[in-house]
């Protein structure tokens, strides 16, 4: 048996998951969102997801997120240096954001954090565990400002694998990872 015998991959967009065929309800034993792809959600869009995905899922299935969160140290503090004081805060405002994804094109964004987003999941997900992502790296927006420095990159690398193995401190990097189960309701 190969590796496509065991595993089902599918690319679906996270508003319509009620739309897959019935035999995919409780199919899956992973679901799994990238890089801030749930942000586009609004909390109401986000809970009719939770919904979704957990009928997805079979008995205890896992849903892992990576998720921007409402405070980057490395955001404020870029920002604040810069004097843009009202980028160097933009994650703490409540509400949806327009997030500039190119030339003059907006998408709607909303940032949570860990809690707000296992509250907005229950009662069909608790979380079980939880790390920050990119809390030594900067936003991917800096990349140019670190690209030619290997050693400062290997630095941060180390620096990245220590402190991501500090919960807390998901609540002040850039993303987050945050692992849910299923709960059977």
């Amino acid at each position: 048996m190969g590796l496509a015998d065991w595993v089902t991959c599918q690319v679906l967009d996270t508003q319509h998951l009620s739309q897959l065929p019935p035999q995919y309800t409780n199919h899956f034993d992973l679901i799994f969102s990238n890089f801030g792809g749930l942000n586009c959600l609004s909390p109401h869009a986000l809970q009719a997801f939770a919904m979704q995905a957990a009928a997805c899922l079979k008995p205890n299935g896992r849903l892992i997120l990576v998720v921007m969160g409402t405070f980057c140290w490395h955001e404020t503090a870029y920002f604040c240096l810069k004097g843009q004081l009202t980028q160097a805060i933009r994650r703490l405002k409540k509400g949806k954001h327009a997030a500039h994804i190119g030339n003059q094109v907006t998408i709607d964004t909303w940032y949570y954090r860990p809690g707000r987003l296992a509250k907005l999941l229950a009662p069909h997900f608790k979380p079980i565990r939880k790390k920050p992502i990119g809390i030594a790296f900067p936003p991917s927006y800096l990349n140019p400002v670190i690209a030619a420095k290997p050693r400062l990159i290997k630095a941060l690398s180390y620096t990245e694998n220590c402190l991501g193995k500090i919960p807390p401190l998901a609540y002040t990097s850039d993303h987050y990872l945050i692992d849910f189960v299923k709960q059977n309701t």
